[in-house]
């Protein structure tokens, strides 16, 4: 799949088509630390169709920025990121999709730097 560098939240893919998932709330808090911030982002997304969906999560982040966590909540479930090096992670999400366990992967591609 080719990634628009600015396409933002979650998305599916629908035979050749790319589909947005629709975004019904978010909710952002800032702290300021001298001169850093910390952003924090809370989304809701409501999967509007009737199977269970392979989804892609893009967000565009600055060159001089980093995330520290990730985490993603399905109903009562939550999956809580860990970082990791590319490649092990790459291996386990891998792993686990072949054995029809729900999991989550992220990784900073120049796709995702605005």
């Amino acid at each position: 799949m080719g990634w628009d560098s600015h396409l933002f939240g979650l998305y599916y893919e629908e035979g050749n088509a790319t589909k947005a998932i629709p975004l019904k709330e978010i909710i952002v808090n800032v702290r300021i630390m001298d001169a850093i911030a910390k952003v924090e982002y809370s989304q809701v997304y409501t999967n509007d169709t009737d199977q269970t969906l392979h989804i892609y999560y893009l967000f565009p982040i600055s060159k001089g920025s980093c995330f520290d966590s990730f985490s993603a909540k399905y109903k009562s479930f939550t999956i809580e990121g860990e970082i990791k090096e590319k490649q092990e992670a790459r291996q386990q999400y891998i792993k686990a999709i072949k054995e029809s366990k729900t999991a989550v992967y992220a990784e900073i591609t120049e796709h995702s730097q605005a």
